[in-house]
């Protein structure tokens, strides 16, 4: 498979399309067999990020809460066969 033709598969099958959309999308390459590689990231919060950070760190607290049940509701879909994890991708397509 070509980068390109994986990131699009897998995104296709994405089901979560909030915070913990790339969580969802690691575990569903890891499972086709996508090699992956750590990398360092540099973050800089820029205005307009949808994460506000207050120094109550209540929004974080929010969001933290949030995509700890977004990865349990997708660990019980995928669990309990709602969602289908089961595929290969095709080594074939070149988009």
């Amino acid at each position: 498979y070509r980068p390109r033709s994986a990131a699009i598969s897998l995104y296709d099958r994405l089901h979560l399309d909030r915070w913990s959309h790339d969580v969802e999308l690691l575990y569903l390459a890891s499972k086709s067999g996508v090699l992956m590689e750590q990398v360092d990231v540099r973050w800089k919060d820029m205005p307009g990020s949808k994460l506000v950070n207050t120094s109550s760190g209540l929004d974080v607290a929010r969001v933290s809460t949030q995509m700890l049940l977004e990865v349990l509701y997708m660990r019980a879909m995928y669990a309990f066969k709602f969602w289908d994890d089961n595929f290969h991708l095709d080594a074939s397509r070149t988009d």
